[in-house]
C-alpha cells in the first residue's frame, strides 16, 4: 500500500470515528432531551394530582353543612399554591357552600325574640354591619359570625337577614382566572348595593343599565365560564327592571301613563353609544316605540316591550 493510500485509509477512519462521536452524541442529547420532557410532564402531572386532591378535600368538608368556617380556612391556606383553574374551582365550592349554609344561619335571625331584638336596635345603629355600635352581645355573636362566613346583614320590609357578601371573595380575586374575578367583581356590586328591595329600585336608572351592560360584556366573552348561567339569571332580572321598572319605582307613572323623566333621560343618553351591545340596540328600538306614542304607556309599548323580554329571557 503506497504512503497515500495508507493517509487516505487513516483519514476515513478519523472522520467515521468522528462522526460515529457526533451520532452517539446526538443521540444522547435527543435522550436527555426527552428524559427533560418527560421529567416535565410527570412534575406537572404530580402538580395536578395534588390540586385534584386538595379540591376533593375541600369537597369533603363542605359535605358537611357546619363546616364552612373549616371550608374558608382550607381556601385561605392553600389558594395561593395552586394553578388559577384549580383556585377558581375552590371559590366556586366556597360561593356554592354560602348558599346551602344560608338557610341555616338565616334560621338564626329568625329565632324567637330575635326580630324583636333587630328592629329596636336599627333605631339606634344606622348600619348593624358595624360591630362597635352594637351592644346587645346576642345580635353582636349573630353578626360577628355572619361576617366570619362571608355574609352581611340586609335589611328589607321592617325584616334583617344575612346575604353573601361577595367583597369577602376578592381576597381570592388575584389566584383566580379572569372569568372568577368578573364575576365576583359584578356580583360585589350587587350586595353592596343591592338594586332593588320593598318592591323598589335602590339604583339610579343610569346605573341600572351599567351594570346590566356589565353583565352583558361578560356573558359576550366568558361563553365557557362556569359562572354564566349564573351571571345570565342576574342579567335576565335587570332586563325586566329597564323594560319594566318595579311596583313602587314604575317606569310610566301611574296617573298619566307617561314616562319617568329620570329614566326618559338616562335611557337616551344610554342609546346614544350602542357599542355593538344588543341590550341597547333593543332599548333604542324601545325608545323610537315610544317616541311614536309621546313617551305613554300604551298597547302597543306593552306589547313591544312583552316581545323585547321575551327574545331576551326566552330566547325567541
Amino acid at each position: 500500500m503506497t504512503k497515500e493510500k495508507v493517509t487516505m485509509v487513516v483519514i476515513a477512519l478519523s472522520l467515521s470515528v468522528l462522526m460515529g462521536c457526533s451520532n452517539v452524541d446526538k443521540q444522547k442529547n435527543g435522550n436527555n432531551l426527552d428524559n427533560g420532557s418527560k421529567v416535565e410532564q410527570e412534575q406537572k402531572e404530580d402538580v395536578k394530582a395534588d390540586e385534584k386532591g386538595l379540591v376533593n378535600e375541600l369537597n369533603e368538608i363542605v359535605k358537611d353543612n357546619d363546616n364552612l368556617s373549616d371550608a374558608i380556612k382550607f381556601v385561605d391556606t392553600n389558594i395561593s399554591n395552586v394553578s388559577e383553574e384549580t383556585a377558581s374551582q375552590m371559590v366556586d365550592i366556597i360561593e356554592k357552600a354560602q348558599k346551602d349554609y344560608l338557610t341555616t344561619i338565616e334560621g338564626k335571625y329568625y329565632a324567637e325574640g330575635m326580630p324583636e331584638k333587630f328592629f329596636n336596635l336599627k333605631k339606634s345603629v344606622e348600619d348593624l354591619n358595624e360591630l362597635k355600635d352594637i351592644n346587645d352581645e346576642n345580635i353582636k355573636d349573630l353578626i360577628t359570625e355572619t361576617k366570619s362566613l362571608g355574609y352581611k346583614v340586609e335589611t328589607a320590609e321592617g325584616m334583617h337577614f344575612p346575604i353573601i357578601d361577595y367583597s369577602f371573595l376578592k381576597k381570592y380575586s388575584s389566584y383566580v382566572t379572569a372569568d372568577m374575578k368578573e364575576y365576583i367583581d359584578i356580583m360585589s356590586v350587587e350586595s353592596d348595593k343591592v338594586p332593588a328591595k320593598d318592591a323598589a329600585l335602590t339604583i339610579g336608572w343610569d346605573d341600572m343599565i351599567n351594570r346590566a351592560l356589565t353583565q352583558e360584556k361578560f356573558i359576550n366573552e366568558y361563553k365557557d365560564s362556569v359562572k354564566l348561567n349564573d351571571v345570565k339569571e342576574l342579567y335576565e332580572k335587570y332586563v325586566y327592571f329597564i323594560f319594566n321598572g318595579l311596583n313602587n319605582t314604575p317606569l310610566f307613572e301611574y296617573d298619566t301613563k307617561t314616562m319617568v323623566s329620570e329614566a326618559k333621560t338616562s335611557y337616551l343618553t344610554a342609546i346614544e353609544n350602542k357599542d355593538n351591545s344588543l341590550l341597547l340596540e333593543e332599548l333604542s328600538e324601545y325608545m323610537e316605540v315610544l317616541k311614536g306614542t309621546d313617551y305613554k304607556l300604551t298597547d302597543t309599548v306593552q306589547e313591544y316591550r312583552e316581545d323585547a323580554i321575551k327574545r331576551f329571557i326566552d330566547g325567541e
